[in-house]
C-alpha cells in the first residue's frame, strides 16, 4: 500500500484509467479456447461486479459495448460471455438500473455477423431475462423482426431466443399477422425447428397463414419449407389430429389456392407420418382428396391427383 501511494497520487483516477485495459484483458480471456482461463476470467469479472457494483458498472458496461465493434469475432464473443458474467453477478436492481445500456448491447450482439457471437448473445439474453422479464422481449424481438428483411443474421438471432416460451408466445401472433412475407415464413420455419414437439401447440395458428403463400410464386418455396417443418415436428396422435383437421378444413372449405396448398401439405404429412397414421385417418384423407375430383379448378385437380398418387404409392410399400 505504501509503495502504491508513493507512486500513485490519485488512486480513483488511476483505477479508472486502468479499468478499460483490465476489463478487455478479461474479455480476451473469456474468448480463449482454454476452459481454465475462461473460468478464471469469468470469476474475476463476477467478483469485480459483486464487490464494487455501482462503482464499476458505469465503467465496465460501456467498455463491453465498445468491444462489440471490434473486428475480431472471438473478442466479440468474449464480450457476450462477459455480459453474461456481469449480469449474473449484478443484483436485479442494478440490472434494471442499467437496462438502457444493456438491452441495446444484447440486441446488437444478436444480429452480429458471426454465429458464435449470436449464440453467446442468446445466453446473455436469457440471463438478462431472469431479471427484466417480458419487457426485455418487447424491447428486443420487434427490432429483430424488422431486421429480418435486411439480414439473415437477425433470423439466427431469433433462433437463439426460441427456447424461451415467452418469446415464442410473442412471436407467433406477430409472424402470422398479414401480409405473409418470405422473412416471416423463414422465421416460422426456424421457430418450428427450435420448438420441436412444442410447435404442435401452435399448428392451428402457424399453418393456415402459410397456405396462401404456398400458392404464390414468390412465396411458394419459403412457405412450403415452413409447412414441412411444422409437419416434421409433429410426433404424437394429438398433433396428427390437429394437423389432419387443418388439412381437411383447407381441402373442404378453402379457396382454390388454399385447396391446392392443402393437398400439398397432405402429401407432405403422409410422406412423413404414413407409418404412424391410423387407418381411419388415412381413409379420411383419401376420401377428402377424392372429393377434389369434382373441383372446377385445373390446378386443384392437378395437385389433388398428384398427391393422391403419392399416397397410393406410399401405401403400397
Amino acid at each position: 500500500v505504501h509503495v502504491w501511494k508513493t507512486i500513485i497520487v490519485n488512486t480513483p483516477k488511476a483505477l479508472k484509467e486502468m479499468m478499460s485495459t483490465h476489463v478487455m484483458s478479461m474479455v480476451e480471456s473469456l474468448s480463449c479456447p482454454a476452459s481454465e482461463r475462461r473460468s478464471n476470467a469469468g470469476r474475476a469479472l463476477g467478483d469485480l461486479v459483486r464487490k464494487l457494483g455501482e462503482r464499476v458498472l458505469p465503467e465496465v458496461i460501456p467498455i463491453l459495448r465498445k468491444g462489440l465493434q471490434d473486428p475480431d469475432s472471438n473478442l466479440r464473443q468474449g464480450v457476450c460471455f462477459g455480459l453474461s458474467e456481469l449480469m449474473d453477478a449484478a443484483s436485479k436492481q442494478q440490472l434494471i438500473d442499467y437496462t438502457d445500456d444493456l438491452i441495446p448491447t444484447v440486441r446488437d450482439a444478436l444480429c452480429d455477423e458471426d454465429d458464435e457471437v449470436r449464440s453467446a448473445a442468446g445466453a446473455a439474453f436469457m440471463t438478462l431475462y431472469k431479471a427484466v422479464g417480458n419487457s426485455l422481449i418487447e424491447q428486443i424481438v420487434p427490432t429483430l423482426l424488422k431486421r429480418l428483411e435486411e439480414s439473415d443474421d437477425a433470423l439466427d438471432g431469433l433462433r437463439q431466443l426460441c427456447s424461451n416460451e415467452a418469446v415464442v408466445e410473442y412471436l407467433v401472433p406477430n409472424l402470422v399477422k398479414p401480409p405473409m412475407k418470405e422473412q416471416k415464413a423463414r422465421a416460422i420455419q426456424v421457430l418450428a425447428e427450435v420448438c420441436d414437439d412444442r410447435a404442435t401447440e401452435y399448428i392451428e395458428a402457424l399453418l393456415p397463414p402459410l397456405l396462401p403463400g404456398m400458392a404464390d410464386e414468390e412465396l411458394c418455396e419459403s412457405c412450403t419449407l415452413a409447412a414441412e417443418s411444422i409437419v416434421n415436428v409433429v410426433d404424437d396422435e394429438d398433433g396428427l389430429e390437429i394437423l389432419m383437421a387443418e388439412v381437411v378444413k383447407a381441402l373442404t372449405y378453402g379457396s382454390k389456392n388454399i385447396k391446392a396448398s392443402g393437398a400439398r401439405v397432405a402429401g407432405i404429412m403422409f410422406t412423413v407420418h404414413a407409418g404412424s397414421m391410423k387407418h381411419e385417418r388415412k381413409a379420411s384423407l383419401y376420401q377428402t382428396l377424392i372429393g377434389l375430383a369434382d373441383d372446377e379448378d385445373d390446378e386443384v385437380l392437378k395437385v389433388g391427383r398428384t398427391t393422391f398418387a403419392v399416397l397410393l404409392s406410399l401405401q403400397s410399400h
